[in-house]
């Protein structure tokens, strides 16, 4: 039984770093288009404007509700998405694969124009999941 178990817990373990190594896929991809599309990491005057931090911190809301430095306070990884499960994972890499079709589809340029393709991507991936999720 312990034998059985500790094989379980291993193909869980390995399922779960398959899901990190196609959620970091997912995200590499997500900001090549993100630069693709005009994406930027700036300052204007004394405002900071980085395109890429803002749509992570969309999904990490998107997903656990909480932003990147929020979950790494209260988890204590050092790494944001050390702290996902398999399921979150696997969702943020179908939002993320998403999110950079959609920028192809919508031929979004520069920066607002790639914030607001990504919230309307999130809202429709919210709407979806709630409407077929357990209570």
């Amino acid at each position: 039984m312990k034998n059985n178990n500790r094989k379980i817990k291993n193909l869980k373990s390995q399922k779960h770093r398959q899901f990190r190594a196609l959620a970091a896929r997912s995200n590499k991809y997500l900001n090549a288009k993100i630069a693709q599309h005009g994406g930027v990491s700036l300052f204007r005057g004394n405002k900071r404007i980085n395109t890429y931090a803002t749509v992570a911190n969309m999904n990490n809301v998107a997903i656990k509700g909480k932003m990147a430095q929020v979950i790494q306070a209260t988890t204590g990884v050092k790494q944001t998405r050390e702290a996902y499960s398999s399921k979150e994972l696997a969702r943020m890499e179908f939002q993320e694969m998403l999110e950079a079709q959609a920028l192809e589809a919508r031929n979004a340029r520069g920066h607002a124009e790639i914030i607001c393709t990504v919230d309307d991507v999130i809202s429709d991936i919210d709407r979806l999941v709630k409407k077929y999720s357990a209570s």
